[in-house]
């Protein structure tokens, strides 16, 4: 039977590895909820479920610019910088300012990749703007 799921699972072309089946989203009223117990009360396993209900972001983002990166960098690399932001951003999220929290994580997200892709990058960026400029 699990062979089956497992087979009914899109291959992710990038990886080679099987999706992974996405986790139920919580409703609103339970997201609010779980952001109050954080906010107010610093709760661990609030915290903990707010990261674990937000994980399909960092693969959302970092699936979007997969497009510009270049094949070299290591996928997984990159999606534990994602996924290190993504804890980043629920520790500071402060829900009064009125913003979303999936647009300030996803901000938080990309910055963070890309920054790991500059990181990563043997060349400077002043060196690989002439050569884009080049050629």
């Amino acid at each position: 039977m699990v062979a089956l799921a497992q087979q009914a699972r899109p291959v992710d072309r990038r990886t080679g590895r099987r999706a992974q089946p996405a986790h139920p989203k919580l409703s609103e009223p339970e997201l609010e909820e779980l952001w109050r117990a954080y906010i107010v009360h610093r709760d661990g396993t609030a915290r903990e479920r707010l990261i674990i209900n937000y994980a399909w972001l960092v693969r959302h983002v970092l699936g979007r610019l997969a497009v510009a990166l270049p094949p070299t960098l290591d996928f997984d690399d990159l999606l534990g910088h994602g996924t290190v932001a993504l804890v980043e951003a629920v520790d500071r999220f402060e829900p009064d300012r009125g913003v979303r929290f999936e647009t300030y994580a996803a901000q938080r997200i990309r910055g963070a990749i890309l920054d790991a892709v500059r990181a990563m990058d043997t060349v400077s960026r002043p060196a690989r703007r002439r050569m884009r400029w080049l050629s």
